[in-house]
């Protein structure tokens, strides 16, 4: 999406392989191999190589994002990933788009409070150059610690759930999307959760509101 519309994409992979995102790309009709060649397309790997994210000399893709194991150094390692970001992210001749599939892969290595203190940086970043931070997480519950703070960081709140119901052919779950409200100026532009059911297909999905097919 945000390749189609001429911006760069900065995206932090934890979660799946540089050939799906590919694939999806291809669905959605964007060459992210092509985008990666112009350079408007960085893809940090850190599915791939889940434990190489910062020692780019030793690295075997230059790509891979390389995590250390001792705690006095796991400060160090977001902080290296947040300069590749930021250097990338700044140098681009467009907005950018920092995607990080998902955050919740980050928390198992490194904690959530340093890596929220992590999403803070590069929320202010994409404040400052106009750009968007676009996070996934995963998780059993909206009530915990981690899930509360990433809404109180976001603007937009995107919650995919399965149906309660179970497995159903035609709906395959449900997405809840709210726009927080930061200043006395966004009251005009809030509005109250709502819900739409959805089915997956072949270039997407579609959206089922109302019992009628969108």
């Amino acid at each position: 999406m945000f390749l189609k519309a001429d911006e760069s994409v900065c995206l932090v992979a934890l979660s799946n392989s540089y050939d799906h995102y590919c694939a999806i790309g291809r669905k959605l009709g964007v060459n992210v191999a092509k985008a990666k060649e112009r350079g408007t397309w960085l893809h940090i790997d850190g599915y791939l190589s889940p434990y190489d994210w910062c020692n780019i000399d030793n690295a075997t893709d230059p790509n891979a994002f390389v995590a250390s194991s001792a705690l006095e150094h796991k400060e160090k390692d977001l902080k290296m990933l947040f300069v590749r970001i930021r250097d990338f992210v700044t140098q681009a001749s467009t907005p950018a788009c920092i995607a990080i599939d998902d955050v919740s892969s980050l928390t198992a290595q490194y904690g959530e409070c340093l890596v929220l203190n992590f999403l803070r940086y590069c929320r202010y970043l994409a404040l400052e150059t106009n750009s968007t931070l676009v996070v996934l997480n995963h998780a059993d519950t909206d009530k915990n610690f981690l899930t509360a703070s990433l809404v109180d960081l976001s603007t937009f709140v995107y919650s995919v759930r399965g149906l309660e119901s179970g497995y159903c052919k035609d709906i395959h779950g449900s997405v809840t999307q709210s726009r927080r409200i930061f200043s006395v100026d966004d009251i005009k532009h809030a509005n109250t959760p709502s819900t739409f059911q959805y089915k997956l297909v072949e270039h997407g999905l579609r959206r089922i509101h109302g019992g009628i097919d969108a």
